[in-house]
């Protein structure tokens, strides 16, 4: 329902959709959302003084991390690799920018520690079922058009967010997810590279399109965001404390299920 933000304090706690519009969320409680591999015990975690953090794998094949932003300017942003050799260029690359509610990155990082753990990564196969990455979307109706090269673009009910996948020269099939208050402009983006599987894209786009709500204070809402977000109250008053105790939000998960029809496009967007 609309949400009269003139009425409510910074601390009150909402619970707000669409998922891809609600913000980063809390910066104290992010790391541990969107690295939940960190409960694990065994990988390290390196925080140094210049403000970035950096995580890796027992075995150094897979590493994460996080900048705020550099010395020459820009958003910062969440980055994951693995590795086939962790002395060799990376197999795969994901990226997220700062605005990626850190609910959806952790729905990545969850099934990623998952096979990490059970031993699996070497067995996922990128080329295996890539349409696992998109049914998703899919299936909770967004929008699908492909334009003669064969580029594929998904797209939100409420246009205010999408999926690309393209494939680029001596690259491969690649994957950009785009997110905004309006059609031109980005107020996050998210990037896998081909190698990345299909297994992990889907736990994110399933995350990214997912009814439920995320659990938000006002404050941190995007300004520019408010007058396209759904809101429920989470709590008729709200102070700091509930709000704390209100910021971990549960990712959805669904398994994807084939369904949804297509229509042709003249040209997809890059």
């Amino acid at each position: 329902m609309p949400v009269d933000f003139g009425s409510l304090g910074p601390h009150d706690v909402l619970h707000v959709t669409p998922r891809y519009l609600a913000g980063p969320g809390e910066p104290g409680t992010a790391t541990a959302l969107a690295w939940p591999f960190l409960r694990e015990g065994t990988w390290a975690l390196h925080n140094p003084p210049q403000g970035y953090l950096l995580a890796a794998s027992p075995c150094q094949r897979v590493k994460a991390g996080f900048t705020a932003g550099g010395p020459c300017g820009g958003s910062g942003h969440w980055a994951t690799a693995f590795y086939g050799d962790p002395f060799a260029l990376p197999v795969w690359c994901a990226t997220w920018g700062t605005g990626t509610p850190v609910e959806l990155i952790g729905a990545f990082h969850r099934d990623l520690a998952e096979e990490y753990t059970a031993g699996n990564l070497d067995a996922l196969d990128p080329a295996a079922n890539p349409a696992a990455g998109y049914l998703p979307l899919l299936n909770t109706g967004w929008a699908h058009q492909v334009d003669f090269h064969g580029d594929q673009m998904f797209t939100a009910p409420d246009q205010r967010a999408s999926l690309l996948r393209f494939h680029q020269a001596q690259r491969g099939e690649q994957w950009k997810v785009t997110a905004g208050a309006t059609g031109d402009s980005a107020d996050w983006t998210a990037a896998f590279t081909a190698r990345v599987p299909a297994r992990l894209v889907a736990a994110f786009t399933t995350a990214l399109a997912a009814d439920a709500p995320l659990t938000r204070t006002v404050e941190q809402l995007p300004l520019a965001h408010r007058p396209y977000l759904t809101a429920e109250p989470a709590t008729t008053s709200a102070g700091p404390a509930a709000a704390a105790a209100s910021r971990t939000s549960a990712v959805a998960a669904a398994p994807p299920v084939p369904g949804a029809a297509t229509r042709p496009a003249s040209r997809v967007r890059r």
